[in-house]
């Protein structure tokens, strides 16, 4: 997937290169902004990008992502835009209204105070929504999660016999996904905490991460701790559904967090 940054910070770019070329993006850095955004529209539409990532926003780049917005609206396939450095809830709705007539606009606004892994994780979650099954369905060894349809699925034994060899290559037919395994039934908060993980599989997730996911979703009551309770869930959920042990679903970090892993050492 051929991806642009806009106006990224070095350490930034640093950090997207190595997170999103994982998962298949190709991406093209762009600095020098001494251009209107109609023109570098037809620039994004003309090289085919598919995603395109506005690192920081001021008050000053409105016009031009206002022209670039509507310069793409026409296009066969306009591509997802996520804005960044968004600094309040009142800018972010300034940003997400930035549309043409026909509804087509900026995709996600994301706040300056995200982190890098959460801004790849955002940056991902965005792209999957806007293209299609093909960048909808994230798999591990022994579970699947279509994030389109919001499900939750373990992967039959026959269809991980299959891919034995490299399980974490597992392609999962998405028109099928409910027949690729067993379906988990997670509530809304459950499922969201799920999804997180594996946007960012294999990295270790603090607590604190978790919550300010499930605040963005409104799915976190700020009276309650709801993340063990919830984490307790959903390691009874996968494990009955998987046969894997409770204690191995996550790689635990007492002193840091938790991670979904890419494969188990479990048969």
């Amino acid at each position: 997937m051929q991806t642009l940054i806009i106006n990224a910070a070095p350490g930034q770019k640093k950090f997207l290169e190595s997170q999103l070329k994982e998962n298949g993006m190709r991406l093209t850095f762009l600095d020098d902004l001494d251009i209107c955004g109609t023109t570098l529209g037809n620039m994004i539409s003309d090289n085919g990008y598919q995603a395109v990532y506005f690192a920081n926003y001021f008050d000053d780049n409105k016009p031009l992502v206002r022209e670039m917005v509507m310069a793409l609206a026409g296009a066969q396939n306009p591509p997802s835009i996520i804005v960044g450095g968004i600094e309040d809830g009142s800018k972010r709705a300034e940003v997400l209204n930035i549309s043409h007539l026909n509804g087509y606009g900026v995709d996600d606004a994301i706040n300056s105070k995200m982190s890098d892994g959460e801004l790849a994780a955002a940056i991902k979650s965005c792209v999957r929504r806007r293209h299609g099954h093909a960048f909808n369905i994230i798999a591990n060894s022994h579970f699947a999660i279509d994030i389109t349809a919001q499900k939750v699925i373990a992967i039959s034994d026959d269809l991980r016999k299959l891919a034995k060899e490299q399980p974490e290559k597992l392609v999962i037919d998405p028109d099928a996904f409910e027949d690729a395994g067993t379906v988990i039934d997670l509530p809304p908060r459950v499922y969201k905490i799920i999804e997180y993980l594996f946007l960012n599989m294999d990295n270790t997730v603090p607590h604190e991460k978790l919550e300010d996911y499930l605040h963005t979703h409104r799915l976190n009551p700020p009276e309650a701790n709801v993340i063990s309770p919830a984490l307790t869930d959903l390691r009874a959920k996968l494990s009955k559904a998987s046969g894997i042990p409770k204690a191995k679903i996550f790689k635990t970090d007492w002193e840091n967090g938790l991670s979904l892993p890419s494969t188990y050492d479990y048969k």
